[in-house]
């Protein structure tokens, strides 16, 4: 479903002057620019002649009723009371008064909204603006509602039209704010929002075009009229041109994005950066923009390194035997040292890497359950050291234990025992685990303080739980990283504190998508 919301002006309604083969709008704004290059002699004549407002005031106010004063040498007259008289005299005769009016700049908005966009619901903006409002409430367009929405349905043009009413003075700019996201909140979020914004005051105009693009609608155009002379005085609806702020909404979404990773939170980041690429498809779909094509191959850059980060913290370790025995699955256009990473993937430095990131980011429950994960690796990997001799680990971390006790030889049986002396300190926390998530305390670092003063019994054996990630950065020390993959892990990653494949996956989107937006 497709939304098109309009902020009516004063020459969104144009009349015929009897005896007269051009239409004139009603009130116009003779600074706004127009393309007069096809106007006739005859058109530029009377385009020339004090702008169109002096037949108004000569044939259609007189006829009308409506009062004319004159300021400045200048006839002027009030358009809510004009567009007032019009309406009583088309509702009580149709027959004449239709084909003297021609909604030339909102109908070409209209006509291609329903063409091009499939549009079915029209929201015109309307002022009505209070008594003591005395200058601005001689412009209100409050009456072209039910005077368009009376000329539409006689063109058979079988669309919603929906007033929504300023009732307050249109220049306030904080309220207009409020009052045009109060409209948006109406609508969802999905669904395509075509906005008009040439009508009403300069500050409604700001206030529309600013809150649509600040809500977030992922299918956002702006549509306007046109501004042709020789379609005004002829009657027809006016062209259209379609733009996007896409530039503002692109640095609306980086910025998001950035807040997210600066939390780590490479899932948040990537469904902000997914949202925007469903944009993209959409923005390419209606405009031709080459930045915009190639902002394209940016973001989808972005997104493959964001799924890889996600795949890792998930443990995806089918994603990463993929990624490493199959070339032609190695996405392109992304970090190589991500990539390379990715291709020499340790396991166990990123489970390590995992419990430093949720201990910082205070997510307790994710550590607890991560830190048991760490500890069944750790004895995995000794195992591994130890050419792989004995059965398969199974059972709880103790039986495992013992197994290796019973297996391990020779020149290894010293790193054991100090992996050993670590992985002491680590069994209380490990064994405690479901009972510190399940505890009615919540899952707070305090509440882990809290219950190592009341486990007197543990003291001396386990570390205090402000110390496990030292223990757990000591324990991959051991003898140089003899638990490591790769020998220079420890030197570029656990010696330095720094965040394995998280930081490279996180430098290199923003540097990429801030790169992108400078652009």
């Amino acid at each position: 479903m497709a939304n098109l919301i309009i902020n009516l002006g004063t020459s969104d309604i144009s009349v015929k002057v009897q005896g007269e083969e051009f239409f004139f709008p009603v009130m116009f704004n003779r600074n706004e620019p127009n393309d007069t290059e096809d106007l006739t002699d005859e058109e530029i004549f009377i385009w020339r002649k004090d702008g169109t407002t002096s037949y108004i005031a000569t044939y259609i106010c007189p006829e009308l009723g409506i009062k004319i004063e004159s300021k400045n040498n200048r006839d002027t007259y009030s358009f809510r009371d004009l567009t007032q008289e019009l309406l009583t005299r088309y509702q009580q005769d149709p027959d004449h008064w239709h084909s003297r009016i021609r909604p030339c700049r909102v109908w070409g908005v209209i006509q291609d909204a329903v063409q091009n966009f499939a549009v079915t619901k029209v929201y015109f903006i309307v002022t009505n603006q209070p008594e003591e409002e005395v200058t601005g409430r001689l412009s209100d367009t409050v009456h072209l509602f039910e005077l368009l929405k009376l000329w539409f349905n006689r063109e058979e043009v079988a669309i919603e039209f929906i007033e929504k009413a300023i009732t307050f003075k249109a220049i306030h700019q904080d309220e207009l704010f409020n009052y045009y996201y109060k409209i948006f909140t109406d609508i969802p979020l999905s669904e395509e929002i075509l906005v008009s914004i040439k009508g009403g005051t300069n500050q409604m105009q700001t206030a529309l075009k600013m809150q649509a693009i600040a809500t977030g609608f992922s299918k956002l155009l702006f549509i306007d009229p046109e501004l042709k002379v020789s379609k005004f005085l002829r009657g027809e609806p006016s062209g259209t041109k379609i733009t996007s702020f896409w530039k503002y909404t692109r640095t609306q979404r980086y910025q998001n994005v950035n807040l997210l990773l600066e939390r780590w939170d490479f899932g948040g980041a990537l469904i902000v950066l997914e949202d925007w690429q469903r944009t993209q498809r959409f923005l390419n779909k209606n405009i031709d923009d080459p930045e915009l094509f190639r902002n394209s191959n940016i973001v989808a850059s972005a997104v493959q390194v964001l799924e890889l980060a996600c795949d890792c913290l998930e443990l995806n370790q089918d994603r990463m035997l993929e990624i490493q025995k199959n070339t032609s699955k190695r996405p392109r256009e992304v970090s190589t040292k991500f990539l390379n990473q990715i291709i020499e993937y340790d396991k166990l430095l990123n489970v390590y890497t995992q419990c430093l990131l949720y201990w910082k980011l205070n997510r307790v429950a994710n550590f607890l359950y991560r830190l048991s994960t760490f500890y069944d690796l750790v004895l995995y990997q000794v195992r591994v050291r130890n050419n792989s001799r004995g059965p398969v680990l199974t059972g709880d971390r103790f039986q495992k234990r013992a197994m290796i006790e019973q297996y391990i030889q020779g020149g290894l049986r010293p790193h054991w025992e100090v992996i050993a002396k670590y992985l002491d300190q680590l069994n209380f926390w490990v064994t405690i685990r479901n009972e510190l998530v399940h505890d009615a305390r919540g899952v707070v670092k305090e509440g882990m303080r809290l219950k190592f003063e009341e486990q007197k019994q543990y003291r001396e054996a386990t570390c205090q739980s402000h110390e496990i990630t030292t223990v757990m950065t000591k324990l991959l020390q051991v003898e140089n990283g003899w638990l490591l993959q790769k020998p220079h892990y420890l030197t570029d990653f656990v010696d330095k504190n720094r965040y394995y494949l998280y930081a490279e996956a996180h430098e290199w989107v923003i540097q990429k998508l801030m790169t992108d937006g400078l652009a």
